[in-house]
This record gives structure tokens, C-alpha cells and sequence, in this order.
């Protein structure tokens, strides 16, 4: 009669990636990064004792990992990389920006004052040609629209706060290429995760300027959790695009940009995409990596597979696409 030998790393006890090592009849699990345990089962939290963010970031523990949300002008996977505010034209009436870290100075014209050099003879003014298009001529009649952009990245965690950081600079590009002003484009942004919060709401008269809308989108912050899409298009449905937020005889228009399939428990898209049918909202749908399939980007465009755009990464997105996309709607 023998005895089989049983190899104590059959099956890998060792969790969340883990290798398991023969140590005489018994074993040992070397963990991935993030993790710790007989059996590589306890996340470590990153956060403490030590903070690992810089320049005073508030450090969220992840599974496996960790996540540092920046202060305003700061980014990069530990904050300790500058924004440079001055790419956004951010210094008004021909003011020279200074880009600081984590700040900005404007060196205003004699006659101006402010923060942006926005002030003069105690009047709040935008220049005309503020509010013109990136890389195009102002027609005699610009487009306009009522247009929301809905947000989520809780699929990118990987990839830190750059790839919060590409997705508002791709949201100001956007925000040029139609002109924001009372008489132009208003705009409603909101962001979501397990939750949907508006960031910007259509009535409010402070962001039909294009200064104070860039400087809304550089300061927001993305929350975490899972992805619940039918909950941002609910309320952009019913708090957005409703009798004292959105314009009559104004075309409206709702670009998703999304990076991962809507949580379990979702309500179907064909009960909360309903109100927004019937205000006539025409949905754009973008979507980020291959956490997503194009044949839920096509239900949130409502069937038309014209209207989606899928990509990799928030970097691939075509500026100008999109852009012909929403005037051919506008």
C-alpha cells in the first residue's frame, strides 16, 4: 500500500493573484502587491500610518491598492505634478499667466483687476472672442444646444488621476468647440459612480460664461464606486431636461462618456431613456476601454449606432468626430 503525496499548492489556496510556494508539507503565498495573509486574503490600506499622497491629497484606500484625489491644480498617480492653468486661457483682457505649481498669476493690463483680470471699473467682463471656436471660424449664426455631458471613470481606477486629468482636458476642448454665453450653448455636466451628482445645471447664469465653466470642470472630482449609469440618465431625464432647466426650440443633446457596463441591479435603460425621448434629447454614446460592449453604448444611444464612439483610452477620443457629430445635431 502507498501513500499518495498531496501537493499542498494544488488548487492555489493563495487569493487576488497570489503564488503559492511548497515549504516542507505545508505552504507559503507570496502576494501580490496590496495584499497580505496566510492566504494573500487582507488588502493592505495604503493610506496609513503614512499618507502616500503629496502636497496635502487626501489618500482613498482601493482594493489592492490606493488612489490619491488631488487638490485643484495639482495631478498624477501621488499629486506632485503641476496643472498648467495657463493652456486654458484662463487670464482675461490680454493678461500674461504666470503658471505656478499648483496655481496660476495674471499680470493684468493697466485698467484690470481680479484673479483673471476680469474686473474693470468694478464691471465683470468677458471678451468677445473668449467665446469663439477652437481651430475654426465663428459663423454669423453659431450652434446652439442644450447639452449635458454625463461622466464616469469607475472602471479607470488603474490608471490614477491622469486619466481623470485627460478626460477634463478632453471636457474643455469640447466646451470651446461650441460657444458658451445666455444667448448660445447652455451646459449641464454630471458625474456618477454608484450615485449621479450635477456638477452644472443649465439655469445657472454664472456658467453661460466660458471662464467660470473651464474653471468648474479643472476643479471637479470623479467619485468612486460602481458604475451606474441608469442612475445619471435618470436625472439628467428628470432634473435636467425639464420645464425651468432646458429652452424650448433649443436642441438637445446628452453625450455619456462611460468606461464600464452598468452595476447589477440597474434599472433598464429603456424606462429611464424614456423621459428623455420625450423631451427630444438626442444621446450620444462614448465609450472608454473593453469594459463596455458597443451593444449597451447603442442602447444608450437609444438604437442609433451613428451616434457611438468607442476608443481605448480618453486620449484616442477625436475631438473633431465628436464635435461634427453634435453639429449635425445643433
Amino acid at each position: 500500500m502507498s501513500c499518495a503525496v498531496v501537493d499542498p499548492c494544488q488548487g492555489n489556496p493563495c487569493q487576488h493573484g497570489g503564488s503559492c510556494q511548497r515549504d516542507g508539507s505545508g505552504f507559503i503565498c507570496k502576494c501580490a502587491t496590496g495584499f497580505i495573509g496566510t492566504h494573500c486574503e487582507k488588502d493592505i490600506n495604503e493610506c496609513v500610518p503614512v499618507n502616500p499622497c503629496n502636497n496635502g491629497a487626501h489618500c482613498v484606500n482601493k482594493h489592492g491598492g490606493f488612489q490619491c484625489l488631488c487638490p485643484a491644480g495639482l495631478t498624477g498617480t501621488l499629486c506632485d505634478s503641476d496643472v498648467n492653468e495657463c493652456q486654458q486661457l484662463v487670464c482675461l483682457n490680454g493678461a500674461t499667466c504666470d503658471n505656478t505649481f499648483g496655481s496660476f498669476h495674471c499680470r493684468c493690463k493697466s485698467g484690470y483687476d481680479g484673479k483673471y483680470c476680469e474686473k474693470k471699473d468694478i464691471v465683470y467682463t468677458i471678451p468677445t472672442w473668449y467665446l469663439c471656436f477652437v481651430h475654426q471660424s465663428v459663423p454669423s449664426q453659431p450652434s446652439l444646444a442644450d447639452m449635458t455631458w454625463v461622466l464616469s471613470l469607475t472602471a479607470v481606477e488603474a490608471w490614477g488621476n491622469d486619466g481623470f486629468a485627460d478626460t477634463k482636458r478632453f471636457l474643455l476642448h469640447m466646451i470651446s468647440q461650441l460657444p458658451v454665453s445666455a444667448e448660445g450653448t447652455h451646459y449641464g455636466i454630471i458625474v456618477y459612480s454608484n450615485d449621479a451628482k450635477i456638477i452644472v445645471r443649465f439655469s445657472e447664469r454664472w456658467y453661460h460664461a466660458l471662464l467660470p465653466l473651464k474653471l468648474r470642470v479643472l476643479g471637479m472630482e470623479f467619485p468612486d464606486g460602481d458604475t451606474r449609469t441608469d442612475k445619471a440618465l435618470k436625472m439628467a431625464g428628470t432634473e435636467l431636461y425639464k420645464a425651468g432647466e432646458d429652452r424650448d426650440q433649443v436642441p438637445n443633446v446628452l453625450v455619456v462618456i462611460t468606461d464600464g457596463k452598468t452595476a447589477q441591479g440597474s434599472e433598464p435603460y429603456k424606462r429611464v431613456l424614456k423621459p428623455l425621448k420625450d423631451h427630444d434629447v438626442d444621446v450620444i454614446a462614448v465609450g472608454i476601454g473593453d469594459q463596455i460592449s458597443k451593444a449597451e453604448l447603442t442602447e444608450i444611444a437609444m438604437g442609433k449606432q451613428d451616434r457611438v464612439i468607442q476608443v481605448d483610452k480618453v486620449e484616442d477620443l477625436n475631438i473633431n468626430k465628436l464635435s461634427e457629430m453634435i453639429h449635425s445635431i445643433c
